[in-house]
């Protein structure tokens, strides 16, 4: 048996999950920045509570609600939590969001562990209904479509008996493959973001929802992630206020989500990219030494990539 180990990350480490952080955390910083009043968070914080660090860090929020209807007792969740005033909500995210106040501007990140379910869109509509303006909207899922027997759809009919409404108009086969999984999840989004958005302003509320993120990546051997995101917005607010375009990874219209893609490159090989950025000589210096591919990989997502290191204690 072959050790193939050089060729494979550490998936432990996740290292697109951690530039997908970093990136997130890029953008709201600029947005929270854009708006008078203090942040709340909301997320599932599990017991590491690796966001709500990074948030509290980085945003200054101090008022933060940590969602977990899984197995870890409340006890153990309390004892886990890095700051006391984390609020613990146990309990399914659908009964334990109806319980927080969204008087607050809201920074909301939903990151499931399976597959879209009835609740994710239960969930997204109380929120873009309750989320007053300058709120964020986020939902990271597994982006397979599979069936509650964990099994692909065979039918566009099997498909749509188990949405109903929420499945997309014209939807074919085509669109339930892996190719195309999360943009179909991204237009069951939009349809469950327009309603809402609707609902509110039948009631007299003039907003908007503005997508920002649309991001796919899968770990070495990892479950196939995709992550939608946005802002709730007076009608009338010019969104190039906002000041994010610049960031390559917001969303600008294209039908392809932008995909974190981490190469697979030791310690030493990146502070040797790190010394090619801007040299238009760098072709000479990797080569033989780091790809072309694994070096435009590296250029597109070094600002956000991590440093792991190990540290005996």
């Amino acid at each position: 048996m072959t050790m193939n180990s050089p060729t494979r990350l550490n998936y432990e480490v996740r290292p697109c999950k951690f530039a997908e952080r970093t990136m997130l955390l890029a953008a709201l910083q600029t947005i929270t920045n854009k708006f008078e009043g203090k942040y709340q968070y909301v997320g599932f914080g599990g017991l590491t509570f690796t966001d709500f660090k990074l948030f509290h860090s980085n945003l200054h929020i101090d008022i933060m609600h940590s969602i977990e209807g899984g197995k870890y007792s409340e006890k153990r969740l309390k004892y886990n939590s890095p700051y006391g005033f984390i609020q613990i909500h146990k309990g399914m995210s659908s009964m334990e969001l109806t319980k927080i106040n969204f008087d607050n501007k809201t920074i909301v990140w939903l990151d499931y562990d399976g597959v879209i379910e009835d609740y994710t869109f239960s969930d997204l509509s109380l929120l873009i209904r309750k989320m007053p303006i300058g709120s964020v909207y986020i939902i990271s899922c597994n982006r397979e479509l599979k069936n509650q027997e964990n099994n692909l759809y065979s039918s566009v009919d099997e498909f749509l008996s188990r949405f109903r409404e929420l499945a997309p108009s014209g939807l074919k086969m085509a669109d339930l493959s892996a190719s195309n999984d999360y943009k179909t999840i991204r237009k069951m989004l939009n349809k469950a973001v327009k309603n809402a958005v609707n609902d509110r302003n039948l009631y007299g509320e003039t907003v908007k929802f503005k997508l920002l993120f649309d991001i796919i990546y899968q770990e070495n051997h990892g479950a196939k992630m995709y992550t939608f995101g946005g802002i709730i917005l007076d009608q009338d607010y010019d969104e190039q206020q906002l000041e994010i375009n610049d960031f390559p990874f917001i969303y600008k219209g294209d039908d392809e989500a932008y995909k974190i893609d981490v190469p697979n490159i030791t310690l030493k090989e990146s502070l040797l990219l790190n010394s090619c950025i801007g040299d238009e000589n760098y072709e000479e210096k990797i080569k033989d030494i780091i790809t072309d591919a694994n070096y435009n990989k590296y250029i597109k997502i070094y600002k956000y990539l991590p440093r792991f290191f190990d540290v005996r204690l």
